[in-house]
């Protein structure tokens, strides 16, 4: 089952991405992986990568979970770490470093977890505080 297309698969040795790299594989699909070198370090993982041809890309990938730095606007205490967070773009882009930015959003990996509800670590089982009236969809 040969296929043209190209799969560029962030995150390829995460819990959900190595189910997508060998997914993409089985299509017949020409997939990339890109990875942190620290979470590349399994042996079964490389192995299986190898096997598949699956090509791997190693990149520095800064933190950006919660927003892009560079399109939000906020106010302190926020602001300065959005400033900080910015500057060391800057710093990356001034050094020629390898890099991309992927930027998850705060919705993603914070709030629903727990439902925005920050009090809680786990969602809610009992009852669940809706924002607004409850009418939106």
């Amino acid at each position: 089952m040969a296929s043209n297309s190209k799969v560029l698969i962030i995150g390829a040795t995460g819990c959900i991405g190595k189910f997508i790299v060998e997914a993409s594989v089985k299509s017949g699909h020409q997939t990339f992986a890109l990875v942190r070198e620290e979470t590349f370090s399994k042996v079964h993982t490389q192995e299986y990568f190898k096997s598949h041809d699956v090509e791997v890309l190693i990149r520095f990938l800064p933190s950006e979970f919660g927003m892009d730095v560079d399109r939000v606007h906020a106010v302190d205490p926020a602001q300065s770490l959005i400033e900080a967070k910015s500057q060391i773009r800057r710093v990356i882009e001034e050094e020629n470093i390898p890099y991309t930015f992927i930027c998850s959003y705060y919705f993603a990996r914070t709030s629903i977890q727990n439902l925005f509800q920050p009090e809680l670590e786990a969602p809610p089982r009992d009852r669940v505080h809706i924002l607004g009236d409850g009418t939106s969809k």
